[in-house]
């Protein structure tokens, strides 16, 4: 009586979705168990098709939406102008809901569409936009006439 008791388990080495390990113990006959959940943040690899259409009158190129698999947990999504630009030309929109560049959360099962301002990059005739989602990237790019 008035002891105490330390119980250590192994995280589950799950790499693709969410692993439980549980530990039990027993006491006098009294249990209990203990369980740690481990989450996966980093999706299965994405990529997006070229674009749809260049339409050289439009200052926007959207991509195909990509559809985000392997999470059990939300994860971090950034985007990047890989042209250098100055000025932030490329966006990504969750769900079709508006397009950002700001640092941002995507879930499971959600798409992920790209946009590049072709007028705020230094060459507007090669865009190009990558995309990080729980640390690992992503890259669209196509040439327009």
């Amino acid at each position: 009586q008035g002891q105490s008791v330390t119980l250590q388990l192994t995280a589950s080495g799950l790499t693709n979705g969410a692993g439980v390990a549980t530990a039990s113990l027993n006491i006098g006959g009294v249990s209990g168990n203990f369980s740690a959940t481990t989450w996966d943040t980093e999706p299965n690899p994405f990529s997006w098709p070229a674009a749809g259409a260049c339409a050289g009158a439009f200052p926007t190129i959207d991509s195909f939406p990509t559809l985000i698999t392997g999470l059990t947990a939300p994860s971090t999504i950034s985007i990047a102008d890989g042209g250098g630009s100055p000025a932030p030309a490329a966006q990504y929109s969750i769900n079709g809901g508006p397009f950002t560049n700001a640092l941002g959360s995507v879930s499971n099962g959600q798409t992920v569409t790209l946009r590049i301002n072709r007028y705020l990059t230094l060459n507007p005739l090669a865009v190009r936009a990558v995309v990080n989602i729980g640390g690992i990237s992503g890259t669209w790019s196509t040439s327009c006439p």
